[in-house]
């Protein structure tokens, strides 16, 4: 992953390019690639974001809904990009609204486990000295933000379950309730997998075939070269307790 991020980095830096047309925009994703602004510390430097909502059949009803999530998500992490921030902090800002966004499978309105109960994971990394974080198998509000902690405070690479929970409360971010990150929508999923119990199957897939939410991500290029990305999810409806990614 690290070289990925190196390799990255070197790809982006030189881009020039302006931001896509309106009409030619990608229904699960944002992008940017506009400059530094002229009060930001490395000014007309390029800079980059891109964010994805996951890859799923997506029903009519939810198209805007993942749409609007993602430029909302994209416009949050240049805000923080166009100032001189730094590129993992574009990524965490990034993700928490996608994680805030009941229509995307990340934090709130996340896939259930076979048990009917939410799990969910997330990664974070920083090109700046190649550390990552990450939590699994968690129960809260935004699980990126959790992996950072991991990242920044600890020693370690990857906190799961009852541990990283209990990380989570030492750090001041105390387990979110059910209800706030269980939706409708998620327990209607949830309902219909049971029916099909061990055909692991997405309520919205239009073909048919399993075709489960999807991890959403970002990737982010500051002003001064930094690359960061991160990930966060619900799984896949139906999965075994303990399941990660």
């Amino acid at each position: 992953l690290g070289s990925v991020c190196r390799a990255a980095s070197s790809l982006l830096a030189p881009l020039r390019l302006p931001p896509p047309s309106p009409r030619r925009r990608p229904r699960m994703a944002a992008l940017k690639r506009p400059f530094a602004s002229a009060e930001g510390p490395a000014a007309g430097a390029p800079i980059a974001v891109a964010v994805h909502g996951g890859a799923w059949s997506i029903p009519d009803a939810l198209k805007e809904r993942n749409l609007r999530a993602c430029e909302a998500a994209a416009d949050a992490a240049y805000a923080v990009l166009s100032k001189g921030g730094k590129a993992v902090d574009a990524v965490e800002v990034a993700v928490n609204v996608l994680e805030n966004d009941t229509s995307l499978n990340a934090g709130r309105g996340c896939s259930l486990t076979q048990a009917g109960e939410p799990e969910c994971d997330a990664l974070i990394m920083d090109s700046e000295d190649l550390r990552c974080g990450a939590v699994a198998g968690v129960r809260v509000a935004n699980p990126i933000s959790l992996a950072r902690r991991v990242m920044e405070k600890t020693e370690h690479v990857l906190l799961v379950g009852e541990g990283a929970m209990k990380f989570a409360q030492s750090e001041g971010m105390p387990p979110a309730a059910r209800e706030y990150l269980v939706t409708a929508e998620s327990e209607e999923e949830w309902r219909t997998w049971r029916g099909y119990r061990g055909n692991v199957q997405s309520l919205f897939a239009a073909s048919g075939e399993p075709e489960p939410h999807d991890t959403v991500g970002c990737v982010a290029l500051d002003a001064e070269g930094g690359l960061a990305c991160g990930t966060s999810t619900g799984g896949v409806v139906g999965k075994r307790v303990g399941r990660v990614g």
